[in-house]
């Protein structure tokens, strides 16, 4: 029953080991992100109202000879099921937000 118990705690500090690397990657990964050409933020007012919005910010990076980005987003349910894909929307550099009504 000893052995049993230390070999249980062994394994629950190997999953606590792993789950703590895995967050530290995605931190890095988020850092990565941040520095891909764009931002998005988070949603307001929140996403079961009828009407949300999702503000986001486009780097340099992403513009070729100056013309505008070709912006489009797609909504998930959280089975991962395509719940909605808005029309693409041209825009410059910055910050902005697509307009569009989700139905």
């Amino acid at each position: 029953m000893r052995r049993f118990v230390r070999v249980l705690v062994a394994l629950l500090s190997l999953v606590c080991t792993a789950e703590s690397i895995a967050a530290q990657e995605m931190a890095s990964g988020e850092r990565d992100r941040a520095t891909n050409g764009f931002q998005l933020g988070q949603n307001y007012p929140n996403p079961f109202n009828p009407e949300t919005t999702i503000p986001f910010a486009l780097g340099e990076e992403l513009f070729v000879d100056g013309r505008p980005a070709v912006v489009s987003i797609r909504i998930f349910n959280v089975l991962a099921q395509l719940i909605n894909h808005p029309v693409a929307l041209s825009h410059p550099t910055g910050e902005g937000m697509p307009v569009d009504r989700l139905e």
